[in-house]
């Protein structure tokens, strides 16, 4: 039974090392700030998805957020109680 926990702590440790590891790799910049690993890891896990590299903003004042240089919002950072993302979709036009 030892052996069992050693190894699930094993792979659990793995896991974690390859999490960090794409996180350190990306490069995700949030009205003008670039990410630390551990802040994508946060809102990766808090959202639920994988955030792509890219450059974004944020009103934090009604939780919108799109890319730098576009108006245009493509959804909300708003998070329920249970941190769970809030299910959000474009609410503006994609200018295509």
């Amino acid at each position: 039974m030892w052996i069992m926990r050693a190894l699930m702590g094993v792979l659990a440790a793995i896991a974690l090392q390859v999490t960090a590891a794409s996180a350190q790799e990306q490069h995700v910049h949030v009205n003008g700030e670039h990410l630390t690993p551990e802040q994508i890891d946060y809102l990766q896990q808090s959202l639920g998805y994988a955030i792509p590299d890219g450059y974004y903003w944020i009103d934090f004042e009604n939780g919108t957020w799109g890319y730098q240089d576009h108006a245009e919002s493509e959804g909300s950072i708003y998070l329920d109680g249970s941190g769970a993302a809030a299910a959000s979709g474009s609410e503006g036009s994609t200018g295509s």
